[in-house]
């Protein structure tokens, strides 16, 4: 039996036979910044909500629940059967908050564990990234845009996780999750994208004391501050990048950049409900009638619904590097 486990406030609200939940729909992505809920329950005149409540989402079945959703209510529908209730996710402190800050010899984590302590938002796991010997965040960007930046610069990610917690964090492939035709798989969408650029060239700026290297603050040089990664042959990317100032951090910054753009497959696949697949996490679809359709993938999106019409289902996007 499909179970669920709803905390909004202090109330909780479980599977039974007078269950309140009508619908519920929790979406989490690396490449969307707030993670979602949202619920329709039955309104009783006990029910009592409002803006700003703590919020956590457990499904799951008979043997057991694991937890989809952390965050708090951010808008209340009140309706005379039924109240609909949004719950976002911490993040979205990032997308109003501006900041004017100077690091000096910092590594990207640290940068992270101070934007992210200046918010009061929890750190997961954050890993330390490149080291750069002055790193600006201005007000012109949301905190959020800049912490996006740090992380493609490293070639990392950053989400939120279903506790709520900043994932500063390169993706590495774990145990997979085995999605198999015939026993999970419902449906699946496959694309695979042409790969254009072959080679990507970052360009810094140096100091104009030569010699001085990372100690040196003016940027007007003749020495040129130049990372390459690929192949020159074919379509090569420049990019401008004013925080790359050596050779070995703009070598990094175009390593990272070009494994960015080397998507070799990329696509959804919908299964029964299985709420322990979380974002940034891997799975391996397998016995496809398509082998191209087999293999094994991150997860870069998921989205359970769970409602009468149609069950507990998982949507998960995915892409293969």
């Amino acid at each position: 039996m499909i179970t669920h486990q709803i905390t909004i406030g202090t109330p909780t609200y479980r599977t039974g036979d007078r269950t309140r939940l009508l619908d519920l729909r929790a979406s989490s992505a690396l490449d969307v910044p707030v993670n979602t809920c949202r619920m329709v329950l039955s309104t009783l005149l006990d029910l009592a909500i409002a803006p700003k409540d703590p919020v956590k989402v457990e499904l799951g079945n008979d043997n057991g629940q694991s937890l989809v959703f952390t965050g708090t209510v951010g808008m209340v529908d009140w309706q005379i059967d039924r109240v609909t209730v949004q719950a976002v996710g911490a993040f979205q402190k990032l997308l109003v908050a501006r900041f004017n800050l100077l690091y000096e010899k910092s590594k990207a984590g640290d940068i992270v564990q101070d934007v992210i302590g200046r918010l009061d938002l929890t750190a997961g796991k954050v890993e330390s990234g490149i080291e750069f010997p002055v790193y600006t965040l201005g007000d012109h960007r949301t905190a959020y845009d800049q912490l996006q930046q740090l992380a493609r610069q490293c070639g990392f990610d950053v989400y939120a996780d279903v506790e709520d917690q900043v994932i500063f964090a390169k993706y590495r492939p774990g145990t997979p999750h085995e999605l198999q035709y015939g026993v999970d798989v419902l449906a699946i969408a496959t694309q695979q994208p042409t790969q254009w650029v072959t080679g990507l060239e970052v360009y810094g700026e140096s100091p104009a004391s030569f010699g001085q290297g990372t100690e040196s603050y003016p940027w007007l040089t003749k020495q040129m501050v130049q990372g390459n990664a690929g192949s020159s042959e074919g379509i090569v990317r420049r990019v401008v990048d004013a925080t790359a100032r050596t050779q070995e951090t703009a070598g990094k910054i175009a390593t990272a950049l070009l494994a960015a753009e080397a998507i070799q497959r990329r696509g959804t696949v919908r299964i029964l409900g299985d709420p322990t697949i979380q974002v940034g996490q891997t799975v391996k679809v397998a016995q496809m009638p398509i082998g191209d359709q087999n293999g094994t993938f991150k997860v870069t999106r998921v989205v359970h619904s769970l409602n009468a019409q149609q069950g507990f289902c998982s949507l998960i996007y995915w892409e293969e590097h």
